[in-house]
């Protein structure tokens, strides 16, 4: 049985643009095909006041659930406010971001229909420079503190 504690994941390193001051997050794939997930994923994100993940596509349909805090969800052409206990569904390939617009940290978990994720962001993210990340070429370590 695969289980954790969300207050046991760590969430590694920033992620952030060059291009654009206010894309900063940090996040970690928790469970995925390489931690034994066969048909889901499941991603832990964290964003400071202000700042958002940048818009991007995922490979797989994704529902996002706001832990704490207030978001800004930016899916496709339309926008909504989220808050803490808030869902949302992100089509497969719908461009998308979330950005904080509260005045502390806000988390989420994104939920996915596939094992394997590639997300494609529209500007490379620091510090690899990326604009492609796929859980295929990640650590298969669960990222557990």
């Amino acid at each position: 049985m695969f289980s954790l504690s969300l207050d046991d994941i760590d969430l590694g390193e920033t992620f952030w643009s060059n291009h654009d001051p206010s894309l900063r997050h940090r996040a970690a794939f928790v469970s995925y095909g390489d931690t034994g997930a066969r048909d889901s994923a499941v991603i832990l994100a964290e964003l400071e006041p202000g700042f958002a993940v940048g818009r991007h596509t995922d490979s797989a349909e994704e529902v996002v659930i706001v832990l704490s805090g207030a978001l800004q969800a930016e899916i496709g052409d339309e926008t909504r406010r989220l808050a803490a206990g808030d869902l949302v569904l992100v089509p497969e390939r719908m461009p998308h971001n979330f950005r904080n617009i509260g005045d502390g940290p806000a988390r989420f978990l994104g939920f996915f229909a596939k094992a394997q994720i590639i997300s494609t962001f529209d500007v490379p993210l620091m510090p690899g420079g990326q604009r492609v990340f796929r859980t295929d070429q990640m650590v298969t370590d669960p990222p557990i503190s």
